[in-house]
């Protein structure tokens, strides 16, 4: 999985070396479905490995799940998000809720309410919106990974919006036997939990405020930098030509950087220990 985030975000930073754009990568957060079921209506499943988007039968009641879903993430003031792209993942059901099957295709909604992991259930679940809800269209195979699904507009609601309550997936037609069932994060392997990507570009303003948080200095330089900041991990640093000139790994919260033979603009991919992606403009003289 660190190999794929990796190619993921270094394609991410290399479009954006002209716009100044940065990307992050995060998991879910907090994730769980809600029943519609008789005497299940105030049950919680925050601690289950399934998320159902779902139409079905138990024991002759018929019974509605929609799952709801949340990334933690911070983006500057200022931005406009160029893209958000959502992928879920398929895996064996612990629980029995097979693979998808039916008429399946489902909505992705904005959450306009706040609701917690583990107090969820339908009786007391938040209300959504239809406003840029994004389509799934139905599955084709009874294992299919739903991966990079544009979700650009809600997340630049959410943005606009100030409060971050995350989605709902739930089925087009709540009719029987219609299913998606996919990964929670509550599944062992990390790889198959849900994942959010979003790049988006700084103005000005936030861009002098962003690269202030990491302190990078002096700039120009001679080629010998000082870097500062928290939870910091690596650095790389790209010519214009987006070749990569040098890695290093970060240690400490300030870090003396020395680059040899490298004159003119440099890209600073700064990458910190919760995977987030910055990027900065450095000039060598």
């Amino acid at each position: 999985m660190k190999i794929k985030f990796t190619l993921l975000s270094m394609s991410c930073v290399l479009m954006s070396f002209s716009q100044s754009d940065s990307c992050i990568t995060v998991k879910a957060d907090a994730d769980v479905f809600v029943l519609n079921r008789p005497g299940y209506e105030d049950t919680n499943y925050g601690n289950y490995f399934d998320l159902l988007s779902n139409a079905w039968t138990y024991s002759g009641d018929i019974s509605i799940a929609r799952s709801l879903i949340h990334f933690d993430y911070t983006i500057p003031a200022g931005a406009t998000i160029d893209s958000a792209k959502l992928s879920f993942y398929t895996h064996v059901s612990p629980h029995g809720n097979g693979d998808h099957s039916g008429n399946n295709a489902s909505y992705i909604q904005r959450v306009t309410d706040p609701w917690e992991e583990n107090t969820a259930t339908w009786n007391n679940k938040p209300t959504t919106t239809t406003t840029n809800q994004v389509t799934l269209a139905q599955s084709t195979s009874p294992t299919q990974n739903y991966t990079d699904i544009d979700v650009t507009d809600i997340f630049q609601d959410i943005y606009d919006s100030g409060n971050n309550y995350g989605i709902m997936l739930r089925l087009q037609t709540e009719a029987v036997y219609s299913r998606l069932v996919f990964a929670s994060k509550e599944e062992a392997n990390t790889a198959l939990h849900p994942e959010l990507t979003i790049c988006y570009t700084l103005t000005s303003a936030a861009i002098e405020e962003e690269e202030s948080a990491l302190n990078i200095y002096p700039n120009p330089s001679n080629g010998n930098i000082f870097i500062e900041g928290d939870n910091l991990e690596k650095v790389t640093f790209y010519n214009s030509l987006g070749q990569k000139v040098l890695e290093q790994t970060l240690y400490d919260s300030k870090n003396e950087i020395h680059l040899s033979d490298q004159i003119g603009i440099l890209h600073v991919v700064i990458e910190d220990k919760q995977g987030n992606i910055k990027t900065v403009k450095h000039i060598v003289n």
